[in-house]
């Protein structure tokens, strides 16, 4: 799971985000990854 969130952090690092957009999107990837492990 940390490793997904370092992915997610390298992407949007420079992209001019607010931490609120930011936190959102790591939500969104956790969802993401949950449903991931869930199937598998």
């Amino acid at each position: 799971m940390d490793y997904k969130k370092l992915q997610l952090s390298i992407r949007t690092t420079g992209l001019g985000k607010t931490s609120e957009q930011w936190r959102q999107e790591i939500k969104e990837e956790m969802s993401r990854a949950s449903q991931w492990e869930r199937k598998f």
